[in-house]
């Protein structure tokens, strides 16, 4: 009888602790960092009240903001809007209502908490993208005191498809009449804030940093599992133009593996080549002790061309064994000089059931 009581007590607390669990993951409350605090948790407004009647309140209340030049708090609301895009909105208690000719009538309001659009807006420079399509995240920017000129404080957040990061947006203060200024990213693929690690986030764990630079990882959908790396940028060239910053594309991408490694032993061919012209292993080639075998350090990788045959066998002139080989055209550029080259790549069949096919580089020549 002992057994069993303790056994339930046992079963209620683990019930109370999933319980409490379910709350806390549940819950979308905001730690507590700069700019972010330092106001009630809500207005306790009923949000029907003030919002469009096609918004769905996605966070279900009003969250504290201040990145303005003021010391008061604004109020963030995140919606879903056309039934799954996430967008935001920041509302603004004033002393005078928005009735005049200055501001756009999107913008105006007949009561003093003024709504200013995040995303999607019809505002120069934000009128091409919105926040998130699952969900969302979100912290603010502190400038430090010492830049000189003094940067302003900024909203920064990211938004999720199918739990990657595929859009990110910076907001920051202008005026009254224009509201928040903003720029968005969006890729097909995923974003990082590193040119080598696919998955690199650890800046975002700084509360106060800020964040200008981006790399799109935007997959290829081959059977090598290729990415194209594009850089994004922050354009800011003058600090008093708040209104014309935006992320930029860089012109120069990349081609990579997309999980960031290279394989020991691709399973085909274009990767063998590309997977060469990262490391210059030996191994990689036909004659592994071949030294005079050119290496490509730093080579930049805009286009690989796979072959689409691997089953054609031919036999070379005093040799009757039949040998599959293939051609990959890569371009690449190193040093500023652009190479068009054509790489031959041997198969190398497996001697038992428990291996698999390899491949090895015969040659490599210009196009």
């Amino acid at each position: 009888m002992k057994k069993i009581i303790v056994l339930i007590g046992i079963l209620f607390i683990v019930g109370i602790i999933a319980f409490s669990a379910r709350g806390i993951l549940g819950s979308r409350k905001l730690p507590s960092v700069p700019g972010l605090s330092g106001a009630k948790s809500s207005l306790n407004i009923d949000l029907n009240q003030i919002k469009p009647a096609t918004w769905q309140a996605f966070n279900k209340k009003l969250i504290p903001l201040s990145i303005d030049d003021d010391e008061d708090s604004e109020w963030i609301m995140f919606y879903l809007y056309e039934g799954h895009n996430i967008g935001g909105v920041i509302y603004d208690p004033q002393t005078t209502p928005l009735g005049n000719e200055k501001v756009p009538i999107p913008d105006q309001s007949a009561t003093f908490l003024v709504p200013y659009r995040l995303l999607p807006d019809y505002q120069f420079n934000k009128t091409t993208g919105y926040l998130g399509d699952d969900d969302i995240d979100y912290r603010t920017a502190i400038a430090l005191p010492n830049y000189d000129p003094p940067k302003i404080d900024r909203l920064l957040v990211r938004g999720f498809e199918n739990k990657r990061i595929t859009r990110f947006s910076s907001f920051w203060w202008i005026n009254e009449i224009y509201g928040y200024g903003g720029s968005h990213v969006s890729t097909s693929g995923w974003l990082s804030l590193s040119h080598d690690d696919p998955h690199d986030w650890l800046l975002w764990k700084n509360k106060t940093a800020d964040i200008t630079t981006l790399w799109a990882w935007e997959p290829l959908h081959d059977r090598s599992n290729l990415c194209r790396r594009v850089k994004w940028q922050l354009i800011e060239e003058n600090e008093n133009d708040a209104i014309n910053r935006h992320f930029q594309k860089g012109p120069a991408t990349d081609i990579t593996f997309c999980n960031g490694q290279t394989p020991q032993e691709p399973a085909f061919p274009e990767a063998q080549v590309l997977a060469y012209l990262q490391d210059g292993n030996g191994k990689r080639l036909l004659q592994s002790d071949n030294n005079r075998f050119p290496r490509y350090p730093h080579a930049i990788i805009d286009q690989i061309v796979a072959p689409l045959r691997l089953d054609i066998a031919s036999t070379d002139a005093g040799n009757s064994q039949p040998t599959i080989q293939v051609e990959v055209d890569v371009d690449f550029t190193m040093d500023g000089d652009l190479f068009l080259t054509r790489w031959t790549v041997a198969m190398i069949r497996p001697a038992t059931i428990k291996e698999t096919i390899h491949w090895r580089i015969v040659n490599v020549k210009l196009r």
